[in-house]
């Protein structure tokens, strides 16, 4: 891939595909630190166990361990189930940890540290009487997922996060000029309007509403994970600010994501409207001062800062830092006290670290986390990685559905198989998702979304942003027809008074 293109030297591609003058940047995004993006899931007890040979997580299909149980197996699995106690989770992990190893049963392989497996070993291993430790151990083993496909189980990052990453940069950049201090508890709706020039009460006068951004994906097989600690440390302190911590899945450091963001360069309704140039500058001016500030916070706590190179910066994800979140000079930032005493400040006290133990005992491994670099491409280049992905997702459906009715148990635990085991095998063929089903799965969630059609004028453009991010062109179009059957009377009141949403859904194929 080639390197960065200065701003001026950036090539975009401009499109008419919508009877509007739009500006494409094709992209790629690498961490430079650790990325985790919620999904608001974790690692259920029962679904993985530590092979500490290779140190890594195995997270394993469900139905296939419990169909390879013996009688005996299965009548002790629903013993401890019925139990219904935290000590009963910590007696399931151990079951899982004994069984699936003697099984060698494989599946998704996530790596993990040292001083996680001692964690592991520690926590399973726990004497169950003391109820209350029980429970507050089982509190701290919760491993959050990041974000992740359902159908390939490959990373990737939601347009949603890089597209609010954006947003804080542009109003940061265009909130030089505002001097007024918002203090309602709308005050940050408030400062939005002011900055960008629009009203919440009729969103398509937001200029944002202009930009879509499509989900980043990863070349297949090509992505990188590793579990961290987040532990927190006082700034301008060495020692740990509090000794709770979480644990992550999160991107690692050089995994490549491939995507494009769109810019509609004129529309009537948006009195600020962004090009691409404006958007970029805006990352740099923003992430780059932020990255410079939080440099000289980690060197006084002896932890090496962050180099972004050459590549465009943004920071993305969970624990980016309340300073990225925010607008300078309008920050409002709710400091805990003891007990339940909190009050406000312009800056946070505290950074969250990503560490490989959850008691560091040097500051060398600590890094921030969220900071990557964005790099520009060509568009062939994006349409092969997009073509890499959806030949593996459309690949790995139809070995599911050939290997769920035919596969044997034999062949489910042969040696270490590999992450194939758990994308090429199911218990039932009527549980695997062939490409056609994955499509009818998204278009269900697609209508499950749609507003009810008194609601419908005023979302048509958020409509039609989640249907610019949808790449497979089929599904896009049955989302098209699904749209224009159900609001067929408004779409066609809307042409007849020039709505450029109408007019884009009644001119588009389908």
């Amino acid at each position: 891939m080639p390197g960065l293109l200065p701003c001026a030297a950036i090539k975009i591609r401009r499109s008419r595909s919508t009877n509007m003058r739009a500006e494409t940047l094709f992209l790629k995004i690498t961490p430079i630190t650790p990325v985790h993006i919620g999904t608001g899931e974790v690692y259920e007890p029962a679904s993985f166990y530590i092979d500490e040979r290779v140190g890594e997580l195995v997270h394993f299909d469900q139905g296939i361990f419990i169909n390879m149980l013996s009688q005996k197996d299965l009548a002790e699995l629903s013993r401890i189930c019925k139990k219904g106690t935290p000590a009963s989770i910590i007696e399931l992990m151990r079951f899982v940890d004994r069984r699936a190893k003697g099984m060698l049963l494989d599946g998704d392989r996530v790596p993990v540290s040292s001083a996680f497996t001692e964690h592991y070993n520690k926590t399973i291993n726990m004497n169950l009487r003391d109820n209350r430790k029980v429970k507050n151990e089982l509190a701290k083993f919760e491993i959050w997922r990041t974000s992740f496909d359902p159908h390939t189980w490959e990373l990737y990052m939601p347009g949603s996060a890089i597209k609010g990453a954006i947003r804080t940069a542009v109003l940061n950049f265009k909130g030089h000029g505002v001097t007024e201090r918002f203090k309602e508890s709308n005050a940050s709706k408030r400062l939005q309007q002011k900055i960008l020039q629009f009203s919440w009460n009729n969103t398509s006068t937001d200029p944002f509403r202009l930009i879509r951004v499509s989900d980043f994906i990863s070349i297949p097989q090509m992505s990188k994970r590793f579990i961290y600690y987040a532990i927190n440390r006082k700034k301008g302190n060495r020692r740990s600010a509090r000794s709770l911590h979480q644990i992550f899945e999160t991107i690692d450091v050089g995994t490549e994501f491939f995507g494009k963001i769109s810019i509609e360069a004129q529309n009537s309704c948006v009195k600020s409207p962004l090009n691409a140039k404006t958007v970029i500058n805006a990352l740099e001016y923003f992430y780059g001062g932020e990255n410079k500030r939080e440099n000289k916070e980690l060197d006084a706590l002896g932890i090496k800062g962050v180099h972004l190179g050459q590549g465009i910066p943004i920071r993305i994800g969970r624990h980016s830092g309340a300073e990225c979140v925010t607008v300078e000079g309008h920050r409002h930032i709710m400091i805990k006290g003891p007990g339940k005493l909190k009050h406000y400040k312009d800056h946070a006290t505290t950074l969250w670290l990503a560490s490989p133990s959850r008691i560091p005992k040097v500051n060398d491994a600590l890094r921030p986390f969220g900071w990557c670099v964005i790099e520009t491409i060509s568009e062939a280049e994006w349409k092969d990685a997009l073509g890499c992905w959806l030949e593996h997702r459309d690949n790995l459906a139809q070995l599911n559905h050939e290997n769920a009715c035919g596969q044997t148990q034999d062949s489910l635990v042969n040696g270490r198989i590999g992450r194939e085991a758990r994308e090429t095998t199911a218990v039932e063929c009527a549980t695997e998702i062939s490409p056609e089903e994955a499509r009818k799965q998204r278009l269900q969630e697609f209508e499950r979304s749609l507003p009810a059609s008194s609601k419908f004028p005023g979302e048509a453009s958020k409509i039609i942003d989640n249907i610019e991010t949808i790449d497979d062109p089929i599904l896009k179009q049955r989302a098209i027809q699904l749209v224009k059957a159900r609001f067929k009377n408004q779409i066609k009141k809307g042409r007849k008074k020039g709505k450029k949403w109408a007019l884009y859904l009644t001119d588009s194929e389908g």
